[in-house]
């Protein structure tokens, strides 16, 4: 509708790396890209609306393939786990 859009997000083969920047394990790169905006917000300041706040709407994810999960240390340079694969296709 063009008064409340909606996207639609396909995504196919995903590679997840978590990769920790102390031997302790409680930094991480996903720390790091909350700090940078990321992920980005999902509403939107518009003038037209009067200074209201529109959102945006996901109307669907869909997921193909397969999802690998690498799981690093940065200090020791070395994964901390073979990598986990789940392949949606079985599911």
């Amino acid at each position: 509708s063009y008064v409340r859009p909606c996207v639609e997000i396909e995504v196919d083969d995903v590679d997840v790396l978590v990769e920790f920047m102390n031997l302790l394990l409680t930094k991480n790169n996903w720390g790091e890209l909350k700090s940078i905006g990321f992920p980005p917000q999902m509403v939107e300041s518009s003038s037209d609306q009067g200074g209201r706040k529109a959102f945006i709407r996901i109307g669907g994810i869909d997921l193909s393939g397969a999802i690998r999960l690498r799981i690093r240390s940065k200090p020791l340079d070395q994964l901390i786990c073979p990598d986990l694969v789940l392949d949606l296709d079985m599911l």
